[in-house]
């Protein structure tokens, strides 16, 4: 499925550094930059800062490190990666051949800034539909983000969802304790964007959870609604996560000096491959998974029942009826931002910034009533 193994005849990139030089050159034209000479207003990507951003917010580094990357297996171009830049061409001309090893190098494609604007996301519902107008889709940058992964996680859902629309079948909707694109996804729509939006580990609770060795298993249900797997696929899956499960309950009921296996491999200095009776016939892949299932077992199971616990307030669906303003006893400032933002479940509003527990208790007892009665006052 792939021209090459990953990880397999890679190609080597190199490490420089910008110099004193360098530094001045760009504070000399920091007049001409289209990020400091006032021709650009808008907020920089946080993660990603140009290089005139790090001589004016750090003065005090002598040196930024530059990574010299091939572009390709078969080009002859790299890319000077950590000095994105807005410089006119001969202020970038002077500024790259002031940094070791790039003196003699040839500019193939110079650099530039872009300001773009954005649609507030937190007009589109949980399947990346505009609340708006009925099957419209939005994904990536539009939406206030920044970065590939980003923008081909929103492509991939907002695609799904409008092939289903298309076709008349059922919306996927991935929560946050299923995926990271669930958890992008979430805060994009309840919580909206200041600055380019970036995904990171840090901000999923539930991140245990959502590792990269269980995936396949995380979004096998997912796989299965949309068809996007063969069966042959899932039926691999499905074998892997059967033999993950039997292997779990086999150390957990076979005892060595008084312990179980399953006791055992929880030891640090114990693996898989290294436990009295281990299976070696076992796929690496589902060794690995039953290691890292039994190694943090008492984490997951945590984190497994806080989510039970919260998985009332989380699907409950807020139904079209509500009228937010309406509610007397809902704070000013939540009204304000529920009716903004128009949340499809209490979960969702519980993480509108300024909606407290207080208010959500207020929404559940008002859709339990349902609405033939008054509402709360």
């Amino acid at each position: 499925m792939r021209p090459w193994l990953p990880g397999s005849s890679q190609l080597p990139c190199y490490l420089t550094h910008t110099t004193e030089k360098t530094h001045q050159i760009i504070r000399d034209n920091l007049k001409v930059s289209s990020l400091y000479g006032g021709y650009i207003s808008s907020t920089g990507v946080r993660y990603c800062p140009s290089v005139e951003d790090k001589i004016v917010k750090f003065p005090d580094s002598n040196k930024h490190h530059v990574f010299v990357e091939p572009e390709g297996r078969d080009s002859i171009e790299i890319y000077p990666n950590r000095i994105s830049n807005s410089l006119p061409e001969k202020v970038q001309d002077e500024m790259v051949h002031s940094i070791p090893g790039l003196q003699n190098c040839k500019i193939t494609q110079y650099g530039y800034a872009i300001e773009y604007d954005y649609s507030d996301p937190r007009q589109l519902t949980e399947t990346l539909e505009s609340k708006h107008i009925k099957n419209l889709f939005f994904a990536g940058q539009i939406n206030g983000t920044t970065g590939y992964e980003e923008a081909a996680a929103q492509g991939v859902v907002a695609g799904i969802n409008a092939a289903c629309n298309a076709l008349g079948r059922n919306a996927i909707r991935i929560s946050r304790n299923e995926a990271y694109i669930g958890v992008l996804i979430d805060d994009l729509i309840t919580k909206g964007v200041d600055e380019p939006y970036r995904m990171f580990t840090s901000r999923a609770e539930h991140r245990l959870l959502l590792r990269q060795d269980n995936a396949g298993l995380r979004m096998l249900k997912h796989a299965r609604e949309i068809g996007i797997c063969s069966e042959n696929e899932l039926k691999d899956r499905e074998k892997s996560l059967d033999m993950v499960n039997a292997e779990i309950r086999r150390l957990g009921s076979v005892f060595h000096k008084s312990v179980t296996l399953s006791q055992l491999l929880k030891n640090p200095d114990m693996s898989y491959n290294r436990l009295p009776g281990h299976n070696p016939r076992l796929p690496d892949e589902v060794k690995n998974h039953v290691e890292i299932q039994l190694k943090y077992e008492g984490y997951i199971r945590r984190e497994q029942e806080q989510i039970k616990r919260y998985s009332h307030v989380e699907n409950v669906q807020i139904p079209g009826w509500i009228d937010y303003a309406a509610i007397k006893t809902l704070r000013f400032e939540s009204s304000q931002k529920l009716q903004k933002i128009r949340p499809s479940t209490l979960g969702q509003a519980a993480r509108i910034p300024g909606v407290n527990p207080a208010d959500i208790a207020i929404l559940d007892i008002l859709i339990r009533r349902g609405p033939s009665k008054k509402p709360v006052s």
